[in-house]
């Protein structure tokens, strides 16, 4: 608890460094930040994350902004016990933005969550996406995939490649963004697979004997 305090009463000082500037010039995207890290730093988790994804509804998103809407999105999830796509958010600061200023936070996040790792997966501390090599693509069902209502109204659309491995109670772990057109599809991606209870057979494996297995799939947002 002390160290998340910590961690959350610097984040939102740094905020307040690029708010102070930002917000009163209309940016309206720092503005959501700030109100996020404040609504994080008061327990109120949910509504923290509704507040990132206002962070990140641009057409053109900045990358700086995204990065730490990204980050405190894996604070807020990792705090609501949601471990595994938290980490993935911590992993797509890593492997997209990594000049950013939070990528050792990120990484070292990575490696504090990333307990049930296996030797058939690159080591969590290893940033190069081409350490996870050719991977076969499989085709999966995502019955509550959400896409992002912002998304839509940006009229963003698209396909979010994300690598993951299975592990053998058909849950997706070490989640991975390989591409995404927006980074809310990233975060929409992310949450779906995250959710996914994937049967072996699905991947080509006739039983579990194989798993953890990595693959990677394609979840396409189409704007209708």
């Amino acid at each position: 608890m002390k160290t998340r305090s910590f961690a959350a009463a610097a984040f939102i000082s740094a905020l307040a460094l690029v708010g102070s500037a930002c917000v009163t010039g209309g940016d309206a995207r720092v503005a959501a930040l700030v109100k996020a890290q404040r609504l994080y730093a008061a327990g109120r988790y949910a509504k923290a994350l509704q507040a990132t994804e206002v962070a990140e509804a641009s057409a053109t998103p900045d990358p700086g902004v995204t990065a730490q809407a990204l980050v405190l999105r894996a604070r807020c999830l990792e705090a609501l016990g949601r471990k595994e796509p938290a980490e993935a958010h911590y992993r797509y600061v890593v492997d997209q933005y990594p000049s950013s200023e939070l990528v050792a936070e990120a990484r070292a996040a990575v490696l504090r969550l990333d307990v049930d790792a296996v030797s058939s997966a690159p080591a969590a501390g290893d940033d190069s996406l081409s350490e996870w090599g050719f991977l076969e693509e499989v085709v999966l069902e995502y019955p509550d995939i959400r896409y992002p209502d912002l998304a839509l109204g940006l009229g963003v659309g698209g396909t979010v490649v994300v690598a993951f491995q299975v592990n053998e109670d058909g849950q997706a772990t070490q989640i991975r963004v390989l591409s995404a057109p927006h980074p809310l599809l990233g975060g929409a991606a992310i949450d779906a697979i995250s959710r996914a209870r994937i049967d072996p057979t699905m991947l080509g494996l006739t039983d579990r004997s194989a798993l953890p297995a990595l693959r990677q799939t394609k979840i396409n947002f189409e704007l209708e």
